[in-house]
């Protein structure tokens, strides 16, 4: 796929727009200018519900809290 659309392609999978990178370049670009914005995972009820709305120890969102636990491990 990545030679017919090129290195950054955006895939809807479902309702759920997910963004493809394959290569290197484009994919520090990314991850350096958009960080915090990719930090997070989506945000979903089942998620909410099994992970103690996000306060699991093994799996925060990006945040004040997340920050808090990683100090403590």
């Amino acid at each position: 796929m990545a030679q017919h659309w090129g290195p950054v392609m955006l895939l809807h999978l479902g309702r759920v727009p997910t963004v493809v990178v394959s290569s290197a370049e484009p994919a520090k670009v990314i991850l350096k200018t958009h960080d915090i914005v990719i930090s997070n995972r989506p945000d979903s009820s089942i998620s909410t519900r099994l992970l103690y709305d996000y306060k699991d120890v093994s799996l925060p969102l990006y945040g004040d809290y997340w920050r808090q636990m990683r100090s403590m491990c």
